[in-house]
């Protein structure tokens, strides 16, 4: 029976979330290296991991929303659609 966690990346997911991102999105290598360069995974991604595996990611890179002269703090998501979170 596998076993299914719900945790932020780590460092060493590193060879795994280029994988998965490859089998999903991008096979060129190039791409992804340069993503998780701009947004290292410790911090940024939120991952489920099946018996100490990535299986799934959720890159969360930090924004902010200008109106005018106010700045709002936001948090996105980069999947097959936008999606906006404000943040505290």
């Amino acid at each position: 029976m596998s076993h299914t966690v719900k945790r932020m990346a780590l460092s060493d997911d590193l060879p795994c979330l280029i994988a998965l991102w490859q089998k999903c999105l991008e096979p060129e290598e190039i791409w992804p290296q340069k993503f998780f360069e701009l947004f290292p995974p410790a911090g940024h991604c939120l991952c489920y991991v099946e018996d100490g595996r990535p299986v799934s990611m959720l890159n969360l890179i930090e924004a902010a929303l200008r109106v005018g002269e106010k700045e709002f703090p936001l948090l996105y998501f980069s999947e097959d659609r936008l999606s906006i979170i404000l943040r505290a």
